[in-house]
């Protein structure tokens, strides 16, 4: 979705249109409710653009979740 938001670039609109549909992503995780507000908040949309799910993401408390992937094998581990 990241890479969908930077065909959309800096239309705060078109940004927020997509965040709306991403909302429950982490539904029933923890760091849930930072996701959801990060994705609502105009200044954060504003700040970081089609940057947004990163940041949210990070906000999550789920920026390290690539230290979980191995790419080798398709499954978390």
């Amino acid at each position: 979705m990241t890479e969908y938001l930077k065909t959309v670039g800096s239309d705060q609109r078109a940004v927020r249109a997509v965040c709306r549909h991403m909302h429950g992503l982490l539904t029933g995780l923890a760091g849930a409710k930072a996701w959801r507000r990060t994705l609502s908040d105009s200044a954060a949309i504003e700040h970081e653009g089609s940057n947004i799910l990163n940041y949210a993401y990070a906000k999550a408390g789920w920026s390290d979740i690539e230290r979980y992937w191995d790419a080798d094998d398709d499954n978390f581990g």
